[in-house]
């Protein structure tokens, strides 16, 4: 393993170079995440561009980590011309948090504690200037992050209790869910885990990105082929599931990502055509039944921009709060690079967007 000498107990490895030795230290942690699945974080580095970097903090025998997309801040175009060589660093796509091998709650804590600081110091020594980390609504203790992060509640994510019975999870639906469902079923519309090869795979690419297109979605919803093609082929937390209709064509298709008692609704995607047999409700009610057949304990739809909130809430009542972190290590710098970014954009106005200066504008 690598070791980066200058913070006493803290670790760097990449994913790259030390992919086993990370997969071998996952192995020991006892809360475990999907996003934080070695094979994930493969997939990972080609949405970000970027190489996964993991920091350890090792204590005697107790290990607490946290996986980052290290970027190069002279690769935008803004600042190619930047003399000092800086990075910034965020959590891979889309959600991360610490873990750890230990399962006592304040002993973790305090791991997590020691963990957070070695990683500040480590990034001031590193010319890495910021750091942004949208943590895991599950995984996340608030209280063990606010000392160290400027927190920022995002939204409120909206998921489905599937240790509920049927009859309880479907009364909490709104009724034009039910309906909308009846009409999917009254259409003979049908549901299906496919595999992950590569016709269904290419099928799943061209619904997804189709889908943006129309929705005029932003760039941060575009993703590469290799990273769908890495992502369902490779990661063995990834699901890829279809909707048919009446006429066996697929019309909507959704990755879920799953590992322990929790699955994440990734990516969906579906034909225009499609949209009167109501195959996004279908789809929805199939997978919260598969997640019940399957033993999974939550459904986690998330939340996004107001119509897909409002369409996600028709499932459930259930809210949980989504926060993101900030921490700037280098003030004068990330003064300096902001100052630049306005210069040169014309940007004057106030803005919550973090780090400012990979705002597009």
């Amino acid at each position: 393993m690598k070791a980066f000498n200058k913070h006493n107990g803290l670790m760097v490895i990449s994913l790259d170079s030390d992919f086993k030795e990370y997969g071998r230290l996952f192995s020991s942690i006892q809360e475990k995440n999907v996003y934080l699945l070695p094979s994930y974080l493969k997939s990972a580095q080609c949405a970000e561009g970027y190489s996964v970097r993991v920091m350890i903090f090792i204590e005697n025998d107790k290990i607490a980590m946290i996986p980052y997309i290290k970027r190069r801040i002279n690769d935008l175009p803004l600042f190619k011309e930047l003399k000092y060589e800086c990075w910034d660093i965020i959590s891979p796509h889309e959600y991360s948090y610490a873990i750890s091998n230990i399962t006592d709650t304040d002993e973790r804590n305090s791991l997590f504690t020691k963990l957070f600081s070695t990683v500040a110091g480590y990034c001031k020594e590193s010319n890495i200037i910021s750091e942004f980390v949208r943590f895991d609504p599950f995984l996340s203790d608030i209280n063990c992050i606010k000392p160290h992060y400027n927190i920022r509640k995002s939204c409120d994510n909206v998921y489905i209790d599937l240790r509920k019975n049927s009859n309880e999870i479907w009364k909490a639906f709104h009724s034009s869910a039910k309906k909308n469902i009846k009409r999917a079923e009254a259409s003979n519309l049908s549901f299906l885990q496919a595999e992950n090869n590569e016709e269904n795979i290419n099928i799943f690419i061209n619904l997804y990105q189709a889908s943006m297109e129309r929705l005029r979605a932003d760039k941060y919803f575009y993703f590469s082929d290799e990273y769908f093609r890495t992502l369902i082929g490779n990661c063995e937390g990834a699901s890829l599931f279809f909707v048919r209709d009446k006429n066996n064509r697929v019309v909507a298709a959704s990755i879920v990502l799953h590992y322990g008692r929790i699955a994440y609704h990734h990516l969906t995607g579906y034909t225009i055509e499609s949209i009167p047999l109501r195959p996004n409700d279908y789809l929805i009610y199939s997978l919260i039944n598969w997640g019940k057949d399957n033993n999974l304990h939550y459904l986690h739809l998330g939340g996004g921009a107001e119509s897909i909130c409002n369409f996600k809430a028709k499932f459930s009542d259930k809210r949980i709060p989504f926060y993101v972190g900030c921490k700037v290590h280098d003030q004068k710098m990330y003064r300096l690079l902001c100052d630049i970014w306005r210069r040169k954009t014309g940007f004057l106005q106030s803005s919550d967007f973090f780090p400012l200066y990979r705002l597009e504008h």
